[in-house]
C-alpha cells in the first residue's frame, strides 16, 4: 500500500516540477520582454506550484519514514545517510520492476530539480542585469541634475 503511495507521490512530484520549470521559463520570457504583468502573474503561479511541491515533499518524507519502519529500518527523520539505507532496503523488499520504477522516478525527479535550479540561476542573472541597467540609466538621468542650474543643458 505505502509502496504504491510512494510511486504516486514521486509521479506527482515529477509533474509538479515540470509545471515549475514551465513557470520559470515563462518568468524568464517576462523578464526578457519586460512584461511586468506577466512577471507578476508568473510569480503568483510559481508560488502556488511551490506550495504544492512542498506539500508533496512532506508526504514523500512521511511515506519514506512509514515504509522504512515497516521494513525494520527505524528512522525518525529522513537525512542523506538513512535515505541510502532506505533505498538499499527498498531494493531488497520490492520486486525488481517496482524498484526500477521507483529508481527511474527518483532519477527523473533529481534531473528536473537540477533543471529548475539552472533556470532559476539564469533568471536571477537576468534580473540582476536588468536591475544594473536601470541603476545606470537613473545615474545618467540624474547626474546632470547635480550641476548648478545655469550649467545645465536643456
Amino acid at each position: 500500500m505505502n509502496k504504491d503511495r510512494l510511486t504516486k507521490i514521486l509521479r506527482d512530484q515529477k509533474a509538479i516540477l515540470s509545471e515549475l520549470i514551465t513557470a520559470s521559463k515563462q518568468k524568464q520570457k517576462a523578464v526578457i520582454i519586460n512584461d511586468i504583468m506577466l512577471l507578476e502573474e508568473t510569480n503568483r503561479n510559481e508560488e502556488i506550484i511551490l506550495n504544492k511541491l512542498e506539500h508533496k515533499e512532506s508526504e514523500r518524507l512521511n511515506i519514506i519514514i512509514s515504509l522504512a519502519n515497516e521494513m525494520g529500518l527505524n528512522i525518525k527523520e529522513v537525512n542523506s545517510k538513512n535515505i541510502k539505507d532506505f533505498f538499499e532496503l527498498l531494493k531488497v523488499n520490492l520486486a525488481p520492476e517496482e524498484f526500477a520504477t521507483v529508481s527511474e522516478l527518483r532519477k527523473d525527479t533529481k534531473n528536473l530539480v537540477q533543471e529548475a535550479d539552472l533556470i532559476t540561476k539564469q533568471n536571477n542573472l537576468l534580473i540582476e542585469q536588468a536591475n544594473s541597467f536601470i541603476k545606470q540609466v537613473i545615474n545618467v538621468l540624474f547626474k546632470s541634475q547635480n550641476k548648478p542650474l545655469l550649467d545645465r543643458k536643456a
